[in-house]
């Protein structure tokens, strides 16, 4: 059979960079927006003024975490779905271990990153539940991302338009009638969204599966070169629903931390208003 070493190579690069580049840039924007919101949280308001995200949030992160370690077969010490500690500002966490082998090395990546995963299912289950229309916006992938280069478009502006709008119009389309339908989808987004970005620990435990993952990725493009062309258009669909999931995460981190910053100002603003009245 002759060996298409272009051909391989561009969808090694195109495949490898646009996955690991999506999951681990949008786990570092997630976290980070995470870490300061729980920090406003905390610092005005009390560690308990986590718990209203929390209670919904963290037993789907850690239960995605159990899940893709039982499911690669590692070996879980022990699971705290919610367990919050105001000392360490732990919420939960799963303790697990694993054997040098190559099923359970590959794992360390996807159990790294299942809170991203298992998050971007729950907002996806959610808008069918709610709102089963928004959902056709998030499967009617831009002919321009499928047809493409993606690798090229994620960092281009052109990518970004294409995933953005479509994720835009589908919030807008699920709070076009403003009842409360709508108030429990806003949180229930929020909630899942505000917790499912990967600690530095996750994404930490997911690298040795990486180069693991990567070897087989290539070892399969070699093996099945003759259906890489259309295997890429599903690749690419997929990635790139995932993406359009992941920037309303994204959205819903910055709309929950509009709330706590408004918040802020009227706790301020009452403050001030009552050591007025107690001089006057």
């Amino acid at each position: 059979m002759y060996f298409n070493f272009p051909l391989v190579l561009s969808f090694c690069v195109e495949v490898l960079s646009s996955l690991f580049g999506v999951v681990f840039a949008f786990s570092l924007i997630l976290y980070g927006l995470q870490k300061l919101n729980k920090h406003l949280l905390v610092t005005q308001f009390g560690f308990k003024s986590l718990y209203p995200t929390a209670i919904i949030g963290t037993p789907i992160h850690e239960l995605s975490h159990a899940i893709l370690a039982v499911f690669f077969r590692h070996e879980v010490a022990q699971v705290k779905l919610f367990a919050p500690d105001p000392k360490t500002g732990v919420l939960g966490y799963v303790q697990h271990g694993y054997r040098n082998t190559i099923y359970q090395i590959c794992g360390c990546f996807f159990i790294g990153i299942a809170p991203l995963l298992m998050g971007a299912a729950v907002i996806f289950l959610a808008n069918m539940v709610f709102f089963p229309e928004v959902n056709k916006l998030f499967l009617a992938i831009n002919e321009k991302v499928i047809s493409g280069g993606f690798s090229t478009l994620l960092s281009s502006f052109i990518f970004f338009e294409a995933v953005s709008i479509e994720s835009f119009q589908g919030i807008w389309f699920a709070l076009s009638d403003a009842s409360f339908k709508d108030i429990l989808w806003v949180y229930l987004i929020i909630a899942v969204s505000v917790h499912m970005g990967p600690s530095t620990a996750d994404l930490r435990n997911a690298l040795p599966g990486v180069l693991a993952l990567s070897i087989i990725i290539i070892l399969l493009a070699v093996i099945f070169q003759s259906e890489i062309s259309y295997r890429l258009l599903s690749i690419r669909e997929a990635i790139g629903i995932f993406t359009k999931i992941l920037l309303i995460a994204c959205y819903a981190n910055l709309a929950f931390m509009g709330c706590i910053i408004l918040a802020i100002c009227v706790k301020k603003a009452l403050t001030l208003n009552r050591s007025e009245n107690a001089r006057a």
